[in-house]
């Protein structure tokens, strides 16, 4: 059964780098999903012109934030450390929105331990108004190993239940019914310190950038050298193929087989000095 009103909304971008997270560590992977809480009243008007009002959250994952190893900030037992957990998330902990949970297998319900430490977590998480999520991941790989199979699901306690929670990934559907989305709708997208972060640093001379300057102008020049070289070759390549296929016509035409020596080859070459005589 999925949570009444409670939807979670995030980007492509976000989701698939995610899942890639899993796929690429290859084993268990536990962390926290940050971003924002919104809530807002709608008004549904009904054909009997009966105005319902509707309260509608949603929780917008703008970044997640893998830990270092399972059980950073719980016991084996389950039992939440606090002092841990506040150590290891630091400033972010007001963007805590959920966690989530990777493994390799094709489960997709929680475990008795990690239903513990969800309870203890929305407790914890007070910022969240009682809308804590957790995600649920898992893989398993195609029988030749080309490809991977991803499930996922997030859920929500609800009336000391874990329920289902919708997933919106932003311009992913039928856009001739809905909006595209040219902006996000939380403005924590706007601000990612990691992005801000690497900005600053290419602005300020951080060592390195130079250097790729220095190559990218340097691959310019180069391709400017190439390119006409490049050019030649592609007209050259096309006078060919328009020879060959004239040779093709002539030797379909009087059913000469291209490679025959004797009579055929004489009469190949007498064939092409007529054509050559007819065109001038």
């Amino acid at each position: 059964m999925a949570a009444s009103g409670v939807l979670v909304s995030c980007s492509g971008a976000v989701l698939s780098s995610l899942l890639y997270e899993q796929l690429r560590s290859g084993h268990a992977q536990e962390g926290f999903l940050l971003g924002q809480v919104q809530s807002h009243i709608s008004e549904h008007i009904s054909d009997s012109q009966i105005c319902n009002e509707k309260m509608e959250t949603v929780i917008n994952l703008s970044s997640f934030l893998p830990c270092t190893m399972i059980g950073t900030f719980y016991s084996g037992a389950g039992a939440l450390n606090n002092e841990k957990l506040t150590n290891y998330l630091g400033s972010n902990l007001q963007r805590v929105i959920g966690w989530y949970r990777c493994r390799g297998s094709n489960c997709e319900d929680l475990y008795l331990r990690e239903t513990m430490v969800h309870q203890q977590l929305s407790a914890v998480m007070t910022h969240t108004g009682g809308h804590f999520i957790v995600g649920i991941m898992s893989s398993h790989p195609s029988g030749d190993s080309g490809t991977f199979t991803v499930n996922h699901k997030f859920m929500m306690l609800q009336n000391k239940r874990l329920e289902g929670v919708p997933l919106q990934v932003v311009n992913i559907g039928d856009t001739s019914t809905t909006d595209y989305l040219l902006k996000p709708q939380n403005p924590a997208l706007y601000s990612s310190n990691a992005v801000q972060t690497v900005l600053s640093k290419i602005n300020s001379g951080e060592p390195g950038v130079l250097e790729a300057e220095t190559l990218h102008t340097g691959l310019l020049k180069k391709l400017e050298i190439l390119l006409p070289e490049f050019s030649s070759a592609q007209e050259d390549l096309e006078k060919v193929l328009k020879e060959v296929v004239q040779l093709r016509e002539l030797c379909n035409a009087h059913n000469i087989k291209p490679g025959h020596q004797g009579l055929q080859t004489s009469q190949y070459k007498k064939s092409i000095a007529q054509k050559r005589l007819r065109e001038r």
